[in-house]
């Protein structure tokens, strides 16, 4: 008869292993990510890009709703 609890440990022991691998490995590339120079660039034009975008949505919201 298997060993059905041996086999289970040592499944859930393997798969915890492994995804222990896979978020160090993710932690290490997404340092990796953040810092290199070409990051920090697309960073702020996409802030800027955002905050402008958001800025004439509410100066054209409030131009056409204000009452004079």
């Amino acid at each position: 008869m298997p060993d059905y609890q041996r086999m289970y440990t040592t499944l859930f022991n393997q798969i915890t292993s492994t995804i222990e691998q896979l978020k160090l490995v993710q932690q290490r590339t997404e340092e990796m990510y953040i810092k290199s120079d070409e990051t920090f660039v697309k960073m702020q034009i996409g802030i800027k890009n955002k905050v402008t975008s958001n800025f004439r949505k509410n100066l054209q919201y409030s131009l056409l709703h204000t009452s004079t």
